[in-house]
């Protein structure tokens, strides 16, 4: 098993209250009012993460008439720059809708959440597309282009839009980085699931964010694997000193974050919650 740097741990700041569209906006989509999201707070290279404020969040989806799903229910949480939070629950607990809202893919139906100076509630279509393109996303799934090769999967990621770099040279540096220099030019059936999730994590990075949400980015590897792709993702905090939210089932995330929240049927669970204990094995 690879040996994992841990850090002095805090205890969540989340407390619990009593009480898509899915996918980026072309390019022409821009801010509708630029003065209404201030993008380089999110995506700008800087010696910290984004801070995560998110007060009163709430969203229920209605499966039938006499089916409603609560996926947040009054949820209050801070999460501090530069810091690895794990978001652990059973399954359908809300995890994933949680870093959803978070990063504008889903919106609330109330509640507040703000990213750096950012009130991402209160964009516009077109502010939010471009806050979006902040935020660096990694999936269980992948969600690799199947005929692009690895550089091409990186650099999709920004192609439509204007940067400050070269996108092909970044990217290559990236998959070295993220320890796949020589496979730039690898279809993603010739990659392995944990080369596939490094391809995603590099593809996450090009953007420069400074706030990542990993949706159990190791769901679909083994823990050998699991462990290497934790690993990368601390060293991305340590180095990069981005804020990194991930919903989980993993142990050895929840035992190694900095926070670790649980949530059960939309709300966080009160007190400290760390460690294994955090944990309820997915069916």
């Amino acid at each position: 098993m690879i040996g994992l740097p841990r850090r002095n741990r805090t205890q969540p700041t989340g407390t619990q209250h009593p009480h898509h569209t899915e996918g980026e906006d072309n390019a022409a989509a821009l801010v509708d009012d630029p003065a209404q999201v201030s993008h380089p707070s999110v995506a700008s290279e800087g010696p910290a993460g984004a801070r995560v404020v998110v007060r009163g969040l709430a969203k229920r989806y209605q499966l039938t008439p006499e089916v409603t799903i609560t996926a947040a229910d009054g949820i209050d949480l801070d999460v501090e720059p530069g810091q690895i939070t794990a978001v652990t629950g059973p399954s359908g607990s809300g995890k994933s809708t949680l870093l959803h809202l978070i990063g504008a893919i889903d919106r609330p139906d109330a509640g507040t959440i703000t990213v750096d100076d950012t009130e991402v509630t209160t964009l516009t279509r077109g502010a939010l597309a471009r806050y979006r393109r902040g935020i660096g996303f990694v999936f269980q799934r992948y969600n690799l282009l199947p005929a692009l090769t690895a550089l091409d999967n990186v650099t999709a990621a920004v192609l439509p839009y204007p940067t400050d770099f070269d996108k092909k040279s970044r990217a290559a540096a990236l998959l070295a980085q993220v320890g796949l220099a020589g496979r730039e030019n690898s279809l993603p059936s010739r990659l392995s699931g944990g080369q596939q999730q490094r391809v995603a994590i590099a593809r996450a990075l090009i953007g420069r964010p400074r706030l990542i949400l990993a949706d159990e980015p190791t769901g679909n590897l083994d823990s050998h694997t699991g462990a290497e792709i934790l690993a990368l993702l601390l060293g991305l905090r340590d180095t990069e000193g981005v804020t990194i939210m991930i919903a989980t089932h993993d142990h050895q995330i929840a035992d190694t974050a900095d926070t670790t929240i649980h949530i059960t049927d939309g709300q966080i669970t009160p007190g400290p919650v760390t460690g294994a204990s955090a944990i309820d094995t997915a069916p």
